[in-house]
């Protein structure tokens, strides 16, 4: 029971946290050309419909009432999230002019599993993909050639950007530590439960390494198809294993990266973005802990690859 909890946390933290990104995009009011797509599932989603949904599958009245609580912590703390990300993220850009800034593409999801199971926002996966392509000018798409796993329809957070011809997409994979700790229903309220929750972050930060931005497969001297030690020298290969693999966020990286390159193709092969056009990929693993990323820039037919801790 204390698992569904944390997995339907989870889920409330991303509705929020791409409620927030929509928050500042109205607020900044830059161009784009979702219109009203996603104001239709927003305005059947309210907090209370979202409690009831999440508290249903715990008869204990007071268990109910701390369950309240949580999902208004994880809205509170996923809308603030989404917002001062995206913010950041654009005036970090480094574009002065927010008028001339094109949200090309948004996807997130307010339909499928992250509707709870509120009647009024059940559909069928596919046609909620659909409306969202259709919304920004993408027709007849093979919506189940990009369902599957690492395509780029399974991103929680999916954007494409322009500023005078020059290209970003930026894609995120969420996830939470916080609800996958929970074994019980905890008061909020409660502040020595409050403390031991504190200290168990502090801890997971500290227990860091300087190297946990970063993972790469240094493979094996025995394998005939290994082309690393043409990338980089062999003294480098012992200096790279000493990055951690089974990073949470790190993990969070690949996916979105997966993500990221699907959807290049995908635009490439819709001729909304050519290869000559200047690009820049944005990946983040965004946990309530951490943020790890990877930025990889494209000029013409050159490819920078920036890693950032």
């Amino acid at each position: 029971m204390a698992n569904d909890l944390g997995i339907n946390l989870g889920r409330v933290f991303e509705i929020s946290f791409n409620i927030g990104i929509l928050t500042y995009f109205q607020h900044s009011k830059l161009q784009h050309f979702y219109g009203d797509v996603y104001l239709q599932p927003l305005s059947k989603l309210s907090l209370h419909k979202i409690q009831k949904a999440i508290a249903n599958n715990f008869i204990d009245k007071s268990h109910q009432e701390i369950i309240g609580d949580w999902v208004k912590l994880f809205i509170q703390k996923g809308w603030t999230s989404g917002y001062s990300f995206v913010r950041e993220y654009i005036e970090a850009a480094g574009w002065p002019t927010k008028s001339k800034i094109e949200i090309i593409y948004f996807q997130s999801d307010f339909h499928n599993e992250n509707a709870f199971g509120i009647k009024d926002l059940e559909r069928y996966a596919p046609d909620c993909y659909k409306e969202v392509l259709e919304s920004q000018g993408f027709q007849n798409v093979d919506i189940s050639r990009y369902m599957d796993a690492g395509e780029f329809l399974r991103a929680d957070t999916l954007l494409l950007l322009r500023y005078l011809g020059k290209y970003r997409i930026l894609v995120v994979d969420l996830s939470t530590f916080t609800t996958s700790a929970i074994h019980s229903v905890t008061d909020l309220n409660n502040i020595q439960s409050l403390v031991e929750s504190l200290n168990t972050e502090l801890n997971y930060v500290r227990s860091k390494s300087s190297f946990c931005g970063l993972g790469i497969d240094t493979g094996h001297s025995s394998d005939n198809n290994n082309k690393l030690n043409e990338i980089y020298s062999k003294e480098l290969t012992r200096f790279f294993c000493a990055f951690k693999t089974k990073d949470k966020e790190a993990v969070k990286v690949i996916q979105a990266c997966s993500y990221a390159w699907s959807f290049y193709k995908f635009m490439l092969s819709s001729g909304k973005i050519l290869p000559t056009d200047e690009l820049k990929f944005n990946c983040f693993g965004y946990s309530d802990r951490m943020i790890n990323g990877i930025a990889l820039t494209k000029k013409k037919t050159m490819l920078k690859i920036v890693w950032k801790y």
